[in-house]
């Protein structure tokens, strides 16, 4: 039965970030090989979280990465530079895969 006065459920913006319910956005990548996913943390909004996966994906796959914002790669590492840089936690996991 569907419940009255739920809220709708927030649409999907970019690929690899989502909206918890009460507003934070959060960012992950799947790791295909190991069928698991590496967190990149949370974020107060959804352009913070997607620029850490498009870095993340980046660091992974290189050239071959599917970015949501391919133009600032194209435009130079100083617009990835602007934003807030990947925790060195997560930095360290991506260099071990």
């Amino acid at each position: 039965m569907k419940q009255v006065g739920s809220p709708p459920k927030p649409t999907k913006l970019y690929k690899g970030v989502r909206q918890r319910h009460w507003g934070k956005w959060v960012a992950e990548i799947r790791l295909p090989k190991n069928q698991t996913r590496l967190w990149l943390g949370t974020f107060d909004t959804a352009e913070e979280a997607t620029l850490a996966y498009d870095r993340a994906t980046y660091k992974l796959r290189g050239d071959f990465a599917r970015l949501n914002f391919p133009h600032l790669h194209h435009q130079g590492s100083a617009k990835f530079g602007d934003f807030k840089p990947l925790h060195s936690s997560v930095d360290t996991k991506l260099q071990a895969i």
